[in-house]
């Protein structure tokens, strides 16, 4: 276990104190937003948002206030998180920074692990490995952060082994999504089996319209956040000797050809617009991480409530 509480102390160390508890202070608050109905403590009023129940609405302060308020109340207890990471083919394309976007999926998955261990909440977790959707129920400790840990990186790595993406370079994935997203949330949905928080790990095309399903029962329930590992952009490899995650090097006019390029980005655009449609219908936060140098950064502007 050596390495791997040295790994939680390289965490620590970027992680300052103050740092630290700011966002896990703005957990608290998601924390707190669940838990929302009658019969428990009234904490304050609020901004409806979609998917907050209608009958908490007061009138009187929304007349007041131009606009949809809520009466919210506080049931203090322990929350289960439950992390549902895409760790198909796909997140072994490119971010923009450079690393895979399934290194910079496992350092986010580090932070959040660890601010919910510093809470003592219940963590869960569920991913593909070697072709089957596995999962490790939610449970708190160091010993079960550890085995989180432990779990995602060895599906990672095997699966990594098992692959077959010829020689070095940027990597990037078809537009295709892995149905396997799917069959996550749902099982993400079978392990909540009280109110949740439900944190999706996936890239720019993880969600496909075919799990919009699955995300309306998720979010009917519990609290969902989206983070999506960016893209590098085709635009952005030029010139360079890219491989394609499935079926390896690229030819080299596909990072010359200039009309090629601009229908990559317009694709790329609309895609990004569709997901991000989805989820605000939905009422699902989210935020796109574009490198591991920014995940603090993202979860401090979600969490404290500049996320999108």
């Amino acid at each position: 276990m050596t390495v791997s509480y040295a790994r939680l102390a390289e965490l620590r160390h970027r992680l300052s104190l103050p740092v630290l508890r700011q966002v896990s202070g703005a957990i608290e608050g998601q924390h707190r937003s669940i838990f929302t109905g009658h019969g428990q403590d009234f904490d304050d009023m609020v901004a409806y948002r979609p998917g907050d129940d209608v009958s908490d609405i007061d009138w009187k302060a929304s007349a007041r206030a131009g606009q949809p308020i809520i009466r919210r109340f506080v049931k203090e207890t322990t929350l289960q998180v439950i992390l549902a990471v895409d760790t198909s083919a796909a997140m072994r394309g490119t971010c923009p920074d450079g690393q895979p976007k399934i290194e910079v999926a496992i350092d986010l998955v580090d932070v959040l692990a660890y601010l919910a261990r510093m809470r003592s909440d219940l963590l869960a977790l569920v991913l593909s490995h070697a072709g089957r959707v596995t999962q490790l129920p939610p449970r708190s400790g160091t010993d079960h952060l550890e085995l989180v840990r432990h779990t995602l990186r060895r599906a990672v790595h095997h699966d990594d082994a098992a692959s077959s993406t010829a020689g070095p370079g940027p990597s990037v994935a078809s537009d295709e999504p892995d149905t396997t997203m799917i069959e996550i949330l749902e099982r993400a949905e079978a392990l909540a089996r009280r109110r949740s928080l439900v944190v999706i790990v996936g890239d720019d095309w993880s969600l496909s319209g075919a799990c919009e399903d699955a995300l309306k029962r998720l979010r009917v329930r519990h609290e969902v956040l989206f983070f999506s590992i960016a893209d590098v952009a085709l635009a952005d490899l030029a010139g360079q000797r890219v491989v394609d995650v499935a079926d390896g090097p690229l030819p080299s006019f596909v990072t010359t050809d200039r009309a090629l390029l601009a229908e990559a980005a317009e694709e790329e655009s609309r895609n990004r617009a569709r997901v991000r449609e989805l989820l605000r219908s939905l009422g699902i936060r989210h935020a796109r991480v574009a490198g591991s140098e920014d995940v603090i950064d993202v979860l401090l502007d979600l969490f404290g409530g500049r996320g999108q």
